[in-house]
C-alpha cells in the first residue's frame, strides 16, 4: 500500500541522516505497477539547511536502479512546482557537490560506490524555479541575466537527454519559458546545455526573448 511504501521511504531517508546528517524529506510515495512512481513534497536540503531541491509532486516511469554503480534512470518524469538552487562558494564548489562528497566520504566502501548519476529520457517541468549563483556575485542590472546570479521563476519546460553526474548537468530542452529576477523574460528557449560549478555551456542555442519575434 501507499502507506507502507511511505513508510518504508521514511525509515530509509531517515537512515540517511543518521549516517551522513543530510537532511531528505518525502510525505507520499505511491509506487504503481507497470505506471511507475508517484512522490510528493519531496525535499532536499544541502549542508547549510538550506534548499537543495523541492518538488510538490514528481511522476516518473523507472527504467534502471543499479545502486551499486549509482545509476537512476528514468524513462519519463513530470515535476510540479520545483525549486532547485544550485550555490557555488568561494572555492568553487557547489552544494550539490559538497553533498555528494559528503554521501561519498561517509558511505563508500569501494572507490566506485560513492557514485551518483540520474538519467532521465524525457522531462516535462512545470511552474518551476532555478537558482544558480556565485557566492558574492550578487549584481543585478534591470532586463540584463547575470549567469552568475542567475534565478528563473514560472518555468515550464520540456526536455530530454537530461544527465546529472556529479555536480555536472546535461539536457536537451526542447522548449523553455521562464523569467529572471532582473526582469529578462525567456518566451521560448531551444538548446543542449550543459551547466556545472565552472560554466554554462549551451549548444545549437535558439533563443526568443522579451517579446521578440
Amino acid at each position: 500500500s501507499s502507506q507502507v511504501q511511505t513508510y518504508i521511504i521514511n525509515k530509509t531517508t531517515h537512515y540517511l541522516h543518521q549516517k551522513t546528517g543530510i537532511t531528505v524529506n518525502i510525505r507520499k510515495v505511491d509506487v504503481r505497477p507497470f505506471t511507475g512512481i508517484l512522490l510528493k513534497d519531496v525535499y532536499v536540503a544541502d549542508l547549510n539547511n538550506d534548499t537543495l531541491i523541492y518538488a510538490k509532486r514528481v511522476i516518473a516511469s523507472i527504467s534502471q536502479i543499479d545502486t551499486d554503480a549509482g545509476l537512476f534512470r528514468l524513462g519519463k518524469a513530470r515535476v510540479d512546482n520545483a525549486k532547485f538552487y544550485l550555490i557555488t562558494d568561494s572555492s568553487g564548489v557547489t552544494n550539490l557537490n559538497a553533498l555528494l562528497l559528503k554521501i561519498n566520504s561517509d558511505t563508500t566502501q569501494s572507490p566506485d560506490s560513492g557514485r551518483f548519476n540520474l538519467q532521465i529520457g524525457n522531462i516535462v517541468l512545470k511552474n518551476s524555479r532555478f537558482k544558480l549563483s556565485q557566492q558574492g556575485a550578487d549584481s543585478l542590472t534591470p532586463g540584463t541575466i547575470n549567469f552568475q546570479n542567475l534565478v528563473l521563476s514560472g518555468i515550464n519546460l520540456e526536455a530530454s537527454e537530461f544527465n546529472l553526474d556529479g555536480d555536472t548537468i546535461g539536457i536537451l530542452i526542447n522548449g523553455l519559458t521562464a523569467q529572471d529576477h532582473s526582469g529578462f523574460k525567456i518566451d521560448n528557449l531551444r538548446s543542449k546545455i550543459t551547466i556545472c560549478s565552472k560554466f554554462m555551456h549551451f549548444n545549437n542555442l535558439r533563443l526568443r526573448a522579451n517579446g521578440s519575434s
